[in-house]
């Protein structure tokens, strides 16, 4: 049989033919490409990786030095469940290790420092030499990207930061699966209470962007030195925090001994602007999104209505949030105007007592006798001011509805009142 030489000299050492190597070849060179675009955009670790992922069609995580997972894609054969699954097992071993998930790997690093590794999973899979060069191809990218961002000390808060700020976005994961994406960062979201903080800042400030990572960081830092876990990310105009304790250290009030910390801290170093720390309930992780609204919430309130420098708790608020959020548009104020504004509408010598035992009547859920010790005022003074207040408002006191949709308006003319919202007769 004769070889043909022409075919030989067109076919190299691992069987690839010429072609074949140019169009592994070029698939390289648009990697490159793709990675620097997103570089130069100035995006995300994830989207870097998606690239890697997207040209092997194989799952890319990155880990930094201490074995911590900072960023990962599925690519088209796994979920996120899955792949956390598969790394959980094969960070527990060495690469190579006989029945562990296989690999091939590149390390980022510069100046012999390493900053972390890429991994690429092959599961069933044999590694093949374009799969080695893609890794290397892609580590030598994300060396470029630390450098542009300056962030290789920090790689594990870039981690955590978006997977807050994924939560805050409204991205759905299941309970097992929020475990296993905090545990993969690092953190501690198996403790038994959990509270969402928020930190906003009132008005317009100069310099936004560096007094909340400064937020950011007295929050992790004080949350450490308070013995409790912590995951924090600056998201658009707010500093974000999940903070997990233990039922003592809840009882013994340490999400506001945090809170209060913090609070100080800022305050003795920018004084002069309005720091707003909302605190949620407790919960746990099946309320992680709740919390962090229940906070950001409370923090809004203290920084737009308030507009006082303070630690507000969402279960101080009641309907404050609600009618916060309606108070921006006219809503609420045509609600206040048709349920007080016959009252609102007289003098303000008429208006005010009138006001007050409303007010008064309603916290005391209905009771004449207790409001009027309330009040300090006799009965039949109450009576009187009673039937005053049913005649001009053409409502029955005494109905349990009726005080409801009163309380809410007299809540609602607070918010006004507080925001600086025109009111017809005020």
């Amino acid at each position: 049989m004769v070889t043909d030489p022409a075919s030989t000299a067109a076919t190299g050492e691992d069987g690839l033919s010429v072609e074949s190597r140019l169009a592994e070849i070029e698939r390289l060179d648009e990697l490159s490409v793709a990675m620097q675009k997103r570089i130069l955009h100035g995006e995300g670790l994830q989207e870097m990786l998606a690239e890697l992922a997207e040209v092997t069609a194989k799952p890319v995580l990155f880990d930094d030095f201490t074995q911590q997972l900072v960023a990962y894609s599925p690519g088209p054969s796994l979920t996120d469940a899955q792949l956390l699954e598969h790394w959980e097992l094969h960070a527990q071993q060495p690469h190579g290790a006989k029945g562990g998930i296989d690999c091939v790997f590149a390390p980022v690093q510069l100046r012999d420092e390493q900053w972390g590794t890429v991994h690429l999973l092959l599961g069933a899979e044999t590694a093949t030499d374009f799969d080695q060069r893609a890794v290397e191809r892609a580590a030598l990218n994300l060396t470029l990207w630390m450098l542009t961002r300056r962030e290789s000390t920090s790689l594990i808060d870039t981690a955590r930061s978006e997977f807050i700020a994924d939560l805050w976005r409204g991205r759905r994961w299941s309970h097992d699966m929020l475990l296993q994406r905090s545990r993969s960062v690092g953190a501690d979201l198996e403790r038994p209470v959990l509270l969402g903080v928020a930190i906003r800042l009132g008005g317009e400030t100069a310099g936004e962007r560096a007094l909340l990572q400064n937020a950011l960081e007295r929050l992790r830092k004080n949350a450490t030195q308070h013995d409790l876990s912590c995951m924090a990310a600056v998201v658009e105009s707010t500093c974000l925090g999940i903070v997990g304790m233990s039922r003592q250290q809840a009882e013994a009030r340490a999400g506001e001994k945090l809170a209060n910390a913090v609070l100080n801290a800022l305050g003795d170093r920018f004084g002069d602007v309005t720091i707003s720390i909302g605190l949620s309930r407790e919960g746990s992780v099946g309320r992680l999104r709740k919390l962090l609204t229940e906070s950001v919430d409370a923090s809004r309130h203290g920084a737009e209505v308030v507009q006082v420098s303070g630690l507000y708790q969402s279960s101080d608020l009641g309907l404050l949030s609600l009618l916060s959020n309606l108070a921006e548009g006219p809503e609420l104020r045509r609600y206040v105007d048709d349920e007080l504004g016959a009252v609102l509408g007289l003098t303000p010598a008429q208006r005010t007592p009138l006001l007050e035992t409303l007010q008064t009547f309603l916290d005391c859920g209905g009771n004449k006798t207790v409001a009027a010790k309330q009040l300090h005022i006799e009965r039949r003074s109450l009576y009187y001011r009673i039937e005053r207040l049913e005649a001009l408002l053409d409502s029955n006191l005494d109905a349990a509805a009726t005080r409801l949709r009163l309380q809410v308006a007299l809540q609602g003319l607070e918010v006004l009142r507080r925001v600086g919202a025109p009111h017809q007769r005020a």
